[in-house]
Parts: structure tokens; sequence; C-alpha cells
């Protein structure tokens, strides 16, 4: 061992690259079967997370190290990339010599669940989602505000602050989705009992798009939909009208689905799809926010919807909000061969309270 150490030690000092060998892991089974990130998503890894050359990335599980590369030769700042596999360290020292990014970049043999971390402000991951867990106390420990990016895997517990898709190319042709959390990182609040608010019914395509055509949204808008079910609301608006659009519930399963659609609708870069209680969430970012509860939900969110900027609009498919006037009430047909109609409510902030007797 101590002569294979020193042969790998004298290969990277005659590549003018750096090499942590001293101290190096004992040779073990890697945790995952190495798989490349295509450098497409590489890219779209590095610009989610707002590298800057003032940033320290770290790549956990480096492979052949072209997320340190590109993050070097891009952006001018220093990266790490560390893998325990002795074939993957020598791929990642070719291609940083390759590339002739010895002075920003450094390749290390260690077991990353070992390291300390705490230097890096961006840590790029492509890992299994049990291995991202854990990490977990070693994530908690990077400074506030750091980044973390991890490709196609989930952290489950912890709620991510984006999630993007990339569209496939022709060397690989599948969508790839982009997980990302900032420190400190937001665990999850949500209790595995609880059940929907609602049984899932699906708004109808043609009723979707004129909720947005009655809420006026623009490219300018940020669209909130409060129990999102397969996502078609968000993901109608960013097609429509090219806007952010976020898409919220409590579902695990509507998550799921809701994450699919975008992915198919290749809107990644303007949808984001997160599991919440809407109950608790802060909606004052949005502009419009768009609904298909029951009447006592659409009262409920009242406190969270009056704290609005003026001027958003709320849209209500089928159910009203008791002790609030609509501004508009519409009725939209189905289609030419049915009966079947559905009532659209638009409010618009400041809410209109109704008056009760004695005021």
């Amino acid at each position: 061992m101590a002569r294979r150490a020193s042969f790998v030690c004298a290969v990277a000092v005659s590549m003018g690259l750096s090499l942590s060998v001293w101290g190096a892991e004992p040779p073990r089974k890697p945790d995952v079967v190495f798989v490349a990130t295509p450098q497409n998503v590489v890219e779209e890894m590095l610009k989610l997370a707002k590298v800057t050359k003032d940033d320290v990335v770290y790549d956990l599980g480096c492979g052949d190290g072209r997320i340190p590369v590109t993050a070097a030769k891009k952006y001018g700042c220093r990266a790490f990339g560390f893998d325990i596999d002795p074939n993957r360290v020598r791929e990642s020292l070719e291609n940083v010599r390759n590339s002739g990014v010895e002075k920003l970049v450094t390749i290390q043999q260690k077991d990353i669940f070992k390291l300390d971390i705490s230097d890096a402000n961006v840590v790029t991951l492509y890992l299994l989602p049990d291995l991202n867990v854990k990490l977990i106390p070693q994530l908690e420990k990077l400074k506030p505000g750091s980044r973390i990016v991890s490709h196609a895997f989930a952290m489950k517990g912890v709620t991510p602050d984006r999630i993007v898709t990339v569209k496939g190319d022709e060397k690989s042709p599948r969508d790839h989705r982009i997980y990302l959390w900032t420190t400190p990182l937001k665990r999850e609040q949500i209790s595995e009992l609880r059940r929907p608010d609602v049984i899932y019914l699906p708004t109808p395509p043609k009723v979707v798009e004129k909720m947005l055509e009655l809420a006026q949204v623009t490219q300018k808008d940020l669209v909130y939909d409060l129990g999102c079910g397969d996502g078609r609301i968000p993901v109608t608006a960013a097609k429509k009208y090219g806007c952010r659009a976020c898409g919220f519930d409590i579902d695990p399963k509507r998550v799921e689905e809701s994450l699919e659609n975008v992915e198919r609708a290749g809107v990644g870069k303007l949808v984001s799809i997160y599991r919440k209680d809407i109950f608790t969430l802060d909606l004052s970012d949005a502009n419009v926010v768009t609904l298909y509860l029951l009447p006592s939900l659409n009262v409920k969110l009242i406190p969270q919807l009056e704290k609005l900027k003026p001027g958003s609009r709320i849209v209500s498919h089928a159910f009203d909000m008791q002790g609030v006037i609509p501004d508009k009430v519409v009725t939209v047909k189905e289609d030419d061969n049915t009966d079947q109609t559905y009532t659209l409510y638009l409010w618009t902030t400041p809410l209109k309270k109704e008056r009760t007797a004695g005021q």
C-alpha cells in the first residue's frame, strides 16, 4: 500500500497536480456506480448555484472531475473534487491537466462522509437519495448562504429552494432534474400521517386557461397554485405566458406527478414544485394565486391572502370565499358537446369584505 501511494504521489507531482495521498482512505468499494453527469447538466448545476470567482466549490464523488474543472474554467473559482475510487481520481487528474486548471483545481482521494466541508460555499452532488441524507450533518455545518446542488436526487426531510428540469440533448436524450438547497437547511415540518385536505380532482384544461386569463397573467407575474395536483396550472402559466410559477401540495403523489408534468413540458427553469402545507405558507411573493379547494379552506386562507401585495389576483375554481366580495364571477362551458359548466371567482387585493348587519 505504501509503495502504491508513493507511486500515485510521484505521478501527481510529475503532472504538476495536487492530490492528497498522505492519509488517503484505505480501499473500499465506492458507494455508487460512476455515471457521468452530462456537460449541459453540469453547467446548469453551477448556474443554479450562482457560482462566482469568489466561491469555493466542493464536488463530493467527483468522478472524472468535470464539475470542478468546469467551475474553474467558466467562473475562475477554486474547486475541489473528492472520490474514494483511485480510478476516478486518476481520470480527474488527467482532466485537470488537459484543461490547464491545475492552479485552481485540487483532486483528493477521500471518503466524502469523513470530510470537513466547512470551507466550501458550493457543494455539488450526484449520489443516491440515502447518501444525500447521510451527508446532512456535514452540510449543516456549511456557512449560511452556501448552496448545495444535486443532480437527479432529492434529500428526504429537507425542503429544496428550487427544483429545475434540464432538457436532454443528443448524447443524453432524457430530461434531468436538479435540486438546490441553501443553508441553513430548511427541514420539512409536514407530518407523514397528515392526509390531504381535499380529494384530488383535476381542473379541465379549458378551465385552467380561463383562470389564468381571468387573472390577466403576464410574463412579469409569479403564480402560486395552492394544492397543485398534477401541476397543470403552473405548467400552463409558464408555457402560455412565460412567467414563473410555483405549485404546492401536501400529497407526495401529487408532487411527483407535478414534477413529471414539469419535465414533460420542458418548463423546469420557470416552474418549481414543493411539498408544503399551504396553510403555513408565506404567499407574499406571489401576485397571482390559484385555488381549487373547498369553501371552508378558501376562508381559512384569508389571513395569508390579505398579506399579498395590492393588486394581486386570486382565482378560485368552483368555490367562493364566504365574507369576501369577488370582483368577478364567470362561467366557463367545458365544450360545445356538453352542458357541463364551471364557475370561476376572481378577487383582487386588498380583499373587499362583506358588510355584516350593524356595520
